[in-house]
This record gives C-alpha cells, sequence and structure tokens, in this order.
C-alpha cells in the first residue's frame, strides 16, 4: 500500500495554476518526497484549463465560443478550447514530481473542490450531466489532456474528477451512469494502458431505490465502468451520520478506511482504494488523535485491500483568503505540513509504515479470508445502506471472523453463512431470491436475518417457523436481554410474534419473541424482529469496550466458522486477519484498535504453529504481522 497525498501548491491552493511558481511547486515536491510520499493525485482545475466563454448577439442568441476573449486558436489543444499555457504548467508539475520518484494520478474534471464549483463560463449555468454543450466540451476537454499528457510515464491513472457527483443534482441513476461512461469512453480513446478511477466517494449500493435521491450515483454503476474505486473515509463527515458519532480512535473510526475500501470494491467488483482521509481541523482533535487515528486507519485499509493511502491534502490552507477556504473553515488545517512548514505527527507513522511494508518478506498482500457474505437487500437509502454495512462489519470483527459484502441478486455467491442486516422495505427481495437462499440453507449453509424500517420478510411460518399476530409502531425501545447482555434498540415496529416450531433465544420484556432460531433441512435460520444494526451505527459507544457487547447475537450463529479460522484473539479489539500467499504462506495481520497497549495473546488452531514475528510496523505497537505453518508442513520440512 502505497501512502501519498492529494497535492496543491502551500501558496496558492486552488489557484496555482493562475498564482503559478514553478520554484514553489519544486521546493513543495522535495518536501512530499522526504516525508515518505510516493503518490500525488493532482487537479487541473477546470475553469483554469478550459476557459470558454458563449459570446452571445442580441436577445441572448448563442454566437461563438471564445477563450481568454478571443477566437479559439487553431491549435489542437485551442480548438478544444484548452489553454496551451496551462497544459504546458502542468507538464512542469509532472516533470518535478517525477524528477523525486512520485508518481500521479490526474483528476480530470475538476469542476468541484472543497465547496466551491469551477465550471468553465461558457457551461456554467447548465447541467454538466445532461446538457449537450456541456457534454460535448468535456469530452473535448477529457480528450484533449489525456491525449497531450499521455506520455507521460509518472501518470499511473486517470480518473473521472474530484468527486464529480457534487457538480448538478440529476433526477435519475441512467443520467449519472451515461455521464460517467462518456467520460471513460472518452479517456479510454485516447489511451487504454492506464486504468481509469472513479474519483467519488458518498455513494448508494445499487440502482434499484431511486427513490432515495442520495442513491442516483451508485458503488455498482461506476465499478461496471470504471477500473478503480475511490472511497473518501473521512471521520465526521457530513455525508455519513454514521461518522459523526465516536471520537477518531474509537473502534469504530478507525475500522472506516478499511470497511469503505472493502464495501466498494466487493459491491463494485473492482479494487478500490483509499483516496481522501483526514480528520479536518483541529476544532475536531488535536494532532496527536489526528495522528493515532491515521496511524490505525493506514494499518486496516492495508489489511483490507487498499493499494493507496492518500491524504488530504498536501499543505494547510489557513493563510488563503478566498473561496472555498475562506467559506469551508473546516478545511484550512488539513495539510501533511502545517503553515509553519512542519510535519505533522501522522507523517511520521506514515514513514515508518512505508518502511516496514519495504521489509516485508512478501512484495503484495494477498487479499484477507473472509468468512461470511453480508447481503444488503434492496430499497435502502444510502444513510440505511452504509449504517448496516458498518455494522455488520464491526459486530463480526468483534465476534471474531471477517465478512465479505454483496447485494442480494439472483446470482448468490457460495457462502457457509449469509448476514442480511435491517430488512427493510415492502419489497427488499424477490420471492426467487429468497428461494434460492433458503435453498443453500438447506444444504447447510446458516442464514441471519434483523428487520429494519417497514420491512417485510416472506413466508413466516414455512421459512422462519413463527406466526406475525400483528405490527404495530413503538412507543418506545425494544428491551431485551441475550447471553448476559442488556439491549435497548431503537427500532421502528413491533412485531408480536407467537413460535411456532423454532427455538426462542430471547424474547423482549412484555415476552414477546425477539430473536429466533429454526433448524431447516442440514441449516439454520437466525432471526432478529429489531433494527439492531442500524440503531448500534447511530449509537454513541455502542461499540466501546464498556458498551453491552452486540457482538453476542452474531456469536450465537458464527461458532462453527470462528473455530476454523487458524487464529483467534483473547482481546476482540485485537483483530485479525488471514492471508495466504502464492508461496502457500499464510500471514496473520493484528491490528490493536484501541488507543492503549493490549497483550497479544492468540489461540491458534491445534494443526498450525507461529513461524515467525516481524517487529512492529509503528511505534506504539498499533500492529504486528506473523507467519503460520501447518504442523506437518514444517514437521516434513525438518526431516
Amino acid at each position: 500500500m502505497q501512502f501519498g497525498c492529494n497535492y496543491w501548491a502551500s501558496h496558492a491552493g486552488t489557484e496555482m495554476w493562475r498564482q503559478w511558481d514553478e520554484n514553489v511547486i519544486r521546493e513543495d515536491m522535495r518536501k512530499l518526497h522526504e516525508a515518505g510520499n510516493e503518490i500525488l493525485r493532482i487537479f487541473p482545475v477546470w475553469r483554469d484549463f478550459q476557459p470558454i466563454e458563449l459570446a452571445r448577439r442580441n436577445n441572448s442568441i448563442p454566437c461563438e465560443i471564445l477563450m481568454h476573449n478571443h477566437h479559439l486558436p487553431t491549435t489542437y489543444c485551442g480548438q478544444n478550447g484548452v489553454d496551451e499555457v496551462m497544459v504546458e504548467r502542468f507538464r512542469t508539475l509532472i516533470r518535478c514530481a517525477e524528477s523525486f520518484g512520485m508518481k500521479l494520478i490526474v483528476s480530470l474534471i475538476t469542476g468541484w473542490m472543497s465547496g466551491r464549483q469551477y465550471v468553465p463560463p461558457a457551461i456554467e449555468n447548465r447541467n454538466v450531466f445532461a446538457d449537450p454543450l456541456a457534454l460535448k466540451w468535456q469530452i473535448k476537454f477529457v480528450r484533449t489532456m489525456v491525449h497531450e499528457l499521455k506520455n507521460e510515464p509518472a501518470i499511473i491513472m486517470w480518473e473521472l474528477g474530484n468527486e464529480c457527483n457534487n457538480l448538478h443534482s440529476v433526477t435519475d441513476a441512467d443520467t449519472a451512469y451515461t455521464w460517467t461512461h462518456m467520460i471513460i469512453s472518452a479517456i479510454k480513446m485516447e489511451d487504454q494502458t492506464r486504468p481509469a478511477g472513479s474519483g467519488m466517494h458518498g455513494l448508494g449500493a445499487v440502482n434499484t431505490f431511486e427513490h432515495d435521491e442520495n442513491c442516483r450515483w451508485t458503488i455498482q454503476d461506476q465499478g461496471e465502468i470504471c477500473d478503480f474505486l475511490t472511497p473518501h473515509p473521512y471521520p465526521f463527515s457530513c455525508s455519513k451520520l454514521a461518522a459523526q458519532v465516536d471520537v477518531h480512535t474509537s473502534f469504530r473510526m478507525v475500522n472506516n478506511a478499511a470497511l469503505e475500501t472493502q464495501l466498494y470494491s466487493d459491491i463494485g467488483k473492482r479494487p478500490a482504494f483509499v483516496e481522501e482521509i483526514n480528520v479536518f481541523s483541529s476544532a475536531y482533535c488535536n494532532d496527536h488523535t489526528r495522528a493515532l487515528f491515521m496511524r490505525n486507519s493506514m494499518f486496516n485499509a492495508w489489511a483490507h485491500g487498499s493499494d493507496y493511502f492518500l491524504w488530504w491534502c498536501a499543505f494547510d490552507q489557513d493563510e488563503l483568503g478566498f473561496p472555498p477556504f475562506e467559506w469551508s473553515l473546516w478545511e484550512r488545517e488539513n495539510g501533511e505540513f502545517d503553515k509553519d512548514g512542519s510535519p505533522r505527527e501522522a507523517v511520521k507513522f506514515a514513514g515508518e509504515f512505508s518502511a516496514f511494508q519495504k521489509s516485508l518478506p512478501f512484495k503484495k498482500l494477498s487479499p484477507c479470508r473472509r468468512d461470511a457474505v453480508c447481503l444488503l437487500t434492496r430499497n435502502m437509502g444510502k444513510t440505511q445502506f452504509l449504517n448496516n454495512a458498518w455494522s455488520c462489519f464491526l459486530m463480526a470483527k468483534l465476534a471474531g471472523f471477517n465478512v465479505s459484502f454483496d447485494h442480494l441478486h439472483y446470482d448468490i455467491p457460495e457462502s457457509d453463512v449469509y448476514i442480511m442486516p435491517g430488512v427493510c422495505s415492502l419489497s427488499p427481495y424477490s420471492y426467487c431470491e429468497f428461494l434460492e437462499l433458503y435453498s443453500r440453507v438447506e444444504k447447510g449453509a446458516t442464514l441471519y436475518m434483523s428487520v429494519g424500517e417497514n420491512g417485510v420478510p416472506t413466508g413466516c411460518e414455512r421459512f422462519l417457523g413463527c406466526t406475525f399476530i400483528s405490527r404495530e409502531k413503538r412507543t418506545g425501545l425494544a428491551e431485551f436481554t441475550f447471553r448476559g447482555q442488556r439491549f435497548a434498540v431503537a427500532s421502528p415496529k413491533k412485531f408480536f410474534i407467537r413460535e411456532l416450531d423454532c427455538e426462542v433465544l430471547a424474547r423482549e420484556d412484555d415476552g414477546n419473541p425477539v430473536y429466533m432460531h429454526r433448524k431447516c433441512g442440514k441449516g439454520h435460520i437466525y432471526f432478529l424482529t429489531v433494527a439492531l444494526e442500524d440503531h448500534l451505527a447511530m449509537t454513541p459507544h455502542a461499540f466501546d469496550r464498556e458498551a453491552p457487547d452486540s457482538s453476542v447475537i452474531y456469536k450465537e450463529f458464527c461458532r462453527d466458522i470462528v473455530a476454523r479460522r487458524i487464529a483467534r484473539s483473547f482481546d476482540p479489539y485485537l483483530t485479525l486477519t488471514e492471508h495466504s500467499d502464492e508461496n502457500g504462506r499464510c500471514w496473520i495481520i493484528a491490528v490493536n484498535n484501541s488507543d492503549a497497549p493490549v497483550e497479544a495473546k492468540f489461540d491458534i488452531s491445534p494443526d498450525w504453529k507461529i513461524v515467525s514475528v516481524l517487529p512492529p510496523a509503528i511505534e506504539e505497537h498499533s500492529g504486528i504481522v506473523f507467519e503460520v505453518a501447518r504442523k506437518a508442513d514444517t514437521d516434513r520440512a525438518r526431516h
């Protein structure tokens, strides 16, 4: 996993192309290289690189596209409205970065940045996703930039742009899909040798729930079209409610980068990486807390498959007195380097982590073992989708196993355990899909379901072994005790249930069944009638050590898969991922997800043994890597 950052020049931020200073750029590159940066994401501001204007006649009749108030030049760049001076400045930046060995991701349509629009004047009042004139000039811009720069070896990836879903609202997912396909196709027409990434964050899951206006841009669609997906897992992000709940060093927050990387990759069927991450301004936390958050986020993201880890951003912007930095007070103190030019504490951790990776006896970490599939059902809004996925990911971690993600569809992946958290709406899945899932259960799989807002599971008597007498809107919390843990869950509906041929594992305080188990053929179904995962995602401290252990709900159905793992941690907050390489070796990553030291004690399966433990990656022992081997293999090697 390579460390890097999103780059704006230290003296000018988003105005760097207009206030060009090559000496500043070169000095910036030197500092970033010495801080351990290997990758930079850079931004050709759309307004500056394609400064086209639409000249009009009387009665506002369009007449001609101009550039700098003149006819378009007859050159290749000029005919496409692209400023050749800006292209040369971009080349100079590329060469400066290349001279220090750094590689580049080019974010093409940079029409949005930190809360401000940078759309060319000719189209700034048009819908850039649907207006024909806007679409035409975007194609021209993208093709020209790629054509002019594709021979620069320092560039390793193109992408659509920076969070382009903020450029304009769209009324449907089809418009978002079509625009994405158009821009990626324009890139590929000029350069088929490099991958093209998304550059977006805050996506919904799949495009089947268009009633939620926040789900027009989806992981599924971006994954179908783009080569890489790019979550921006900021804590306290305004677009993710569950990220606004706990402190930065909490179990919830230090796993956010890992969760979003895996969620985007699994749903989108593409590699994903952490493209932007930081903690916003000093009003959110101090520099030491930032360092602890970034340290553990880096370790967990690496363990869950992120190829890059990009800090937002290179330099503080608190001396810049123009929009967007004048508006967005929370974005002014996000630099690897503060306003005095000093590197932040977390940068030291990044350097240590980079050196640690280079010392490893393998070049690339293989994917981690996943023991169960979390199936996210239809008609979840973006918040419900992320809430249920996040809580499932954390509860599984605390229970001692790891999940993969998918959305419930006709091609259900093979697994021993399926988890369907927060089943909601009147049509969460089709009957045929559930029949296929039930057939897996009858053959030996385990299915766990919990019910969310207006959830309607199908065939309760046939599949669940109970009957729903009635339902009503709850006026209070759903309170029950299970395995010694007390739960008080904010769940929208109360289901009055009578058990038929199921086992009641837990009842509400009034005796109403709330958690049930039924044997079905060779398999099992576990059914929880409250929206536990959605509730936990929005509840402060729900995953802290002092909170009720919500993972007991998952431990009830996951004993077999946990027992089959090579290693189990004695401390649930010391989480493990298992990675088998192409040579038959297995590496285990143990991450301390708390901000205090813990004892590294593990239960190793009888057929395996630890053969080596590598030195800690980062100061304060946030994580270790150790190799395990089958005892039979080591015995044969010894003989």
